[in-house]
């Protein structure tokens, strides 16, 4: 995986496991977090990582990531224009990200190795008592 990949996607996982303002290890992300509007980012990077991750991952589909609601182009529209090394590795198109050509089957798979490695996302549900 090239320097700058690893870099982005390390930034992408502290960001999820602080969840706070991460400025001081940030280089890619931070123009997109510091232009985000509310969660917006937050919530960019977890749809981005859950695709990745290759235990979330179905046979359908696996090299695009298609968009479930009308608002998620302009949700990655703003992290695509504002983290320029994300270009080296997907493309954002209408309905979907798929991964850059430039990227070598190789590549993706030590990519999807290292989010499955280092991404453990948690799901949180809180269940209210019945009245």
């Amino acid at each position: 995986m090239k320097i700058e990949t690893k870099e982005l996607f390390d930034e992408m996982l502290t960001y999820k496991r602080r969840n706070s303002l991460p400025k001081l290890y940030m280089k890619h992300l931070l123009e997109a977090l510091e232009k985000s509007v509310d969660d917006n980012f937050s919530i960019s990077i977890t749809r981005l990582l859950n695709w990745i991750k290759k235990s979330n991952r179905n046979s359908v589909n696996k090299d695009t990531y298609e968009f479930y609601h009308e608002s998620d182009n302009g949700r990655y529209q703003q992290l695509f224009k504002y983290c320029t090394a994300i270009h080296n590795v997907f493309v954002l198109n209408e309905n979907s990200i798929i991964w850059q050509e430039s990227v070598s089957e190789e590549e993706k798979l030590e990519i999807l190795d290292y989010i499955d490695k280092n991404y453990d996302w948690k799901m949180r549900v809180r269940a209210r008592k019945k009245k």
